[in-house]
C-alpha cells in the first residue's frame, strides 16, 4: 500500500483530486505524532479523524474540505487501479508506563475507508500510463459503503513501523481492543 495526499479541486460540480505528495503514516511520522498530541494513550483506544490526519500532513495549512488522504492499495499492479480514502483511523495502543517512561509494544489499527476510484483492465497496462491516471482523476465511487481494514504498527522496538507486509500479517484483537473497535461498526 502507498499513501498519498491529494488536493480536492472543484471541477464542473464533480469531485476531482490531484496528487500532491506521497506521505508516511507509520514510523516516527503522522500516527506517532498524533499519538503524542493525544497525550500518549496506553492500553486504551484513541481516534484520528481524516481532518486530524490532513492537518498533521499539511502542518495545519489544510483540512478535509481541501484535501484527502488516499491509499493506493495495489501500487504495483498493471491490471487495475484501486484508490481508497481514509475517513477514520481507530488505534488501540498497547504498552507499559513505568517511572514516567512510556513503552509501546504495538498498536492494532482499524481504518474506516471509502472507495474513490477503482478500474480493472482486461490486459496489462504500462505502469507509466497507470501512474498518469492516478496523478489526477474524477472520483468514481463503485461502492458507497464503509470499508474496514485492520493493520498494526509495531512498537518502540521496531520504530512504529507497519507489521510485516507480504507475509501473514493478521492482527490478533484481544478483548479490550475488540471492545473499543466494536463501537465503530454499523449494522
Amino acid at each position: 500500500m502507498a499513501f498519498y495526499l491529494y488536493k480536492r479541486v472543484p471541477q464542473n460540480g464533480e469531485e476531482y483530486f490531484e496528487r500532491v505528495k506521497k506521505v508516511k503514516l507509520a514510523g516516527y511520522n503522522s500516527i506517532y505524532n498524533l499519538w503524542k498530541k493525544n497525550n500518549k494513550p496506553i492500553n486504551k483506544g484513541w481516534h484520528i479523524s481524516a481532518n486530524d490526519l490532513i492537518k498533521e500532513l499539511t502542518k495545519d495549512k489544510g483540512d478535509e474540505n481541501s484535501y484527502r488522504v488516499i491509499i493506493d492499495f495495489d501500487p504495483n499492479s498493471t491490471w487495475r487501479i484501486g484508490l481508497i480514502e481514509i475517513r477514520d483511523i481507530y488505534v488501540y495502543t498497547i504498552g507499559d508506563s513505568k517511572e514516567g517512561k512510556v513503552w509501546v509494544k504495538w498498536s492494532p489499527i482499524m481504518m474506516r475507508l471509502k472507495d474513490v476510484y477503482y478500474e480493472e483492465f482486461t490486459s496489462a497496462v504500462p505502469k507509466e500510463q497507470l501512474e498518469d491516471r492516478k496523478k489526477a482523476f474524477n472520483v468514481i465511487r463503485t461502492n458507497n459503503d464503509d470499508i474496514f481494514e485492520f493493520v498494526y504498527l509495531q512498537g518502540d522496538d521496531n520504530g512504529w513501523n507497519w507489521g510485516r507486509v507480504g507475509q501473514v500479517n493478521a492482527t490478533f484483537i484481544h478483548k479490550e481492543a475488540r471492545s473499543y473497535f466494536k463501537n465503530f461498526f454499523c449494522v
